[in-house]
């Protein structure tokens, strides 16, 4: 009891603040006195040191500086360092953001430094790491921690989610291949990691995903507005070309990829077709514009004197429209799954059409 008095002024002393709220140590820290930091941190190595006015720790400002011996020091004498600064973030956001490897080396190496602390926009030292493409830490973080992959931010977006979007190609290997189940999540829109690499226009990107058997099923996952990966990317040939795609499936506006196709401005990523369109694209385009046609028959049918609409009298002069189309189709390899498709689709809408003009009579 009398030894704990006798250290009390001296505590007082160390507490002491500012008009900012520093104290001695965040002077100290602030101008890389090391000699002084240590002298301060034996004085009394279980006082806890709170956050100036700023929100600063001495721990965060030697982190954010990259005074690597003073935060040494502090992490070696101090029982109980505390490491936050403003906006929630801690020594390790400000150790990342500075790419400093061998500060965020020390703060990984502590056991009592949280790896996985939240800042104020939900974001983790790994959601800054993957955004700045800092591969090395990214990796690093990763085998510190695993459950850092699941944590989203407050937007519901995981590291794995940035790094897609960005088209970070080789962190969304390390974290797919780390920790597969984050590959499921999505974000408060409903959009999947396959979505966020769409956005980035990186082949590879999205190439590593659909080679991956075990991540088939996000092709045709739907966000809240109905879109699939594949909606938002219908000018990019090899998702279209995907065995897994639906290539007609519509969203909560009632658009397919054809009507991407047709008009890509009204697409909410109004990318530039490419000059080698694939076969998938002409076939979502022949039966767009065969609806369109049937629609037009339907239309100017009933208003021919004669009974005949445009589609019939076009058949009778110049042969059916349908017949040259599928003629022109044979000629390519392809045909097989082409033709069948425009079947199935040409069959849809007629049958629609017999129903129509039946329940007119």
């Amino acid at each position: 009891m009398t030894k704990n008095l006798e250290l009390n002024p001296q505590s007082c002393m160390l507490q002491m603040t500012n008009e900012a709220k520093d104290t001695a140590l965040h002077e100290a820290v602030r101008y890389n006195h090391l000699d002084v930091v240590q002298l301060l941190t034996k004085e009394n190595p279980s006082l806890p040191y709170d956050a100036n006015t700023a929100g600063e720790t001495p721990l965060y400002l030697a982190a954010e500086r990259g005074y690597a011996k003073v935060l040494k020091e502090i992490l070696g004498t101090s029982n109980s360092p505390a490491d936050h600064g403003p906006y929630d973030r801690t020594a390790m956001h400000v150790a990342i953001i500075r790419n400093d490897m061998e500060i965020t080396k020390l703060l990984l190496d502590d056991r009592r430094i949280q790896k996985i602390r939240q800042d104020q926009q939900g974001w983790t030292p790994l959601h800054f790491a993957t955004y700045l493409g800092y591969t090395v830490i990214a990796k690093k973080l990763i085998i510190e921690d695993k459950s850092a992959a699941y944590k989203a931010d407050y937007q519901g977006k995981t590291a794995l989610h940035v790094a897609a979007g960005l088209g970070r190609v080789t962190i969304m290997r390390e974290l797919i291949s780390s920790c597969p189940g984050c590959c499921e999540l999505v974000d408060n829109r409903g959009w999947n990691v396959l979505h966020f690499a769409s956005t980035s226009r990186n082949s590879n990107a999205i190439k590593l995903i659909l080679r991956n058997p075990s991540l088939g099923n996000l092709v045709n996952e739907k966000d809240e507005k109905g879109n699939t990966p594949f909606l938002q990317a219908a000018s990019m040939r090899f998702i279209i070309n995907h065995p897994k795609v639906d290539n007609l499936v519509f969203n909560n506006d009632n658009h397919n990829a054809a009507d991407v196709l047709v008009n890509p401005l009204t697409h909410i990523y109004p990318w530039k077709l490419r000059e080698s369109i694939s076969w998938n694209l002409i076939k979502l385009k022949i039966i767009r514009c065969w609806r369109f046609m049937l629609a037009v028959d339907n239309d100017e049918g009933g208003k021919e004197d004669k009974g005949d609409s445009v589609l019939s009298s076009n058949s009778k002069g110049n042969g059916d429209p349908l017949l040259k189309i599928i003629t022109l189709l044979s000629r390519s390899k392809s045909n097989v799954k082409l033709l069948t498709t425009l079947a199935r689709s040409m069959t849809l809408i007629i049958m629609n059409n017999l129903l129509q003009k039946k329940n007119c009579k």
